[in-house]
């Protein structure tokens, strides 16, 4: 992956993070229509303000920490056929009373959920250092299932090898990812001198 800055503004408290992100990406959509794209954030954007906007383009989707205290819910139950609305989520879920499996240095549970923050269902991820004590617990969602994701099932021509182990299809994996881009405001700051006031 290489990382290329195609949009940069300077915060100058006229408008929130929230909305000049969102309209950071609304202005290169148009540009993207052809491809899909997955805007990878931390959890001061996995918010409503922000995610509603967003995800009204159809080839747009988010990998994203959220705040480990945002309420996970079961899919939806099946109509029981008794009079009254149906329920709309089904029964809150505790992240201590998942399935984790060993990743390294982390225990990861997978499932797919409701949230509060968008009204469709997210593969949510969650993660810890220890299933004892949950010490280091945090939550990832995805609107996207790891599946589609195309530069999963990217084939190098007949001859040529990766020079880097295959990505494991899960968030957390995708999610790492991002990493590269606070590399790149480091770089900004120090070599572009964006860390400079005017």
């Amino acid at each position: 992956y290489i990382t290329l800055p195609i949009n940069c503004r300077l915060y100058d408290k006229s408008k929130t993070k929230l909305v000049i992100a969102a309209e950071m990406i609304e202005e290169v959509m148009p540009e993207l229509r052809d491809y899909q794209v997955i805007v990878l954030c931390d959890a001061w954007y996995t918010k409503k303000p922000f995610l509603s906007r967003i995800l009204a383009f159809d080839n747009l989707d988010v990998i994203g920490a959220v705040r480990v205290d945002t309420a996970v819910y079961d899919l939806a139950p099946e109509p029981t056929g008794k009079r009254g609305r149906p329920a709309k989520k089904g029964k809150r879920i505790d992240y201590k009373d998942l399935n984790y499996t060993e990743h390294g240095d982390f225990k990861i549970a997978n499932l797919k959920c409701l949230t509060n923050l968008i009204s469709e269902a997210v593969y949510a991820t969650f993660t810890t250092t220890n299933t004892d004590t949950f010490s280091s617990v945090r939550l990832y969602i995805s609107t996207i299932p790891l599946e589609t994701i195309r530069s999963f099932s990217v084939k190098m021509p007949d001859g040529l090898e990766m020079n880097h182990k295959p990505l494991l299809t899960n968030v957390f994996s995708v999610f790492r990812m991002r990493w590269q881009v606070e590399v790149m405001f480091y770089q900004q700051k120090t070599f572009w001198s964006f860390g400079n006031i005017w």
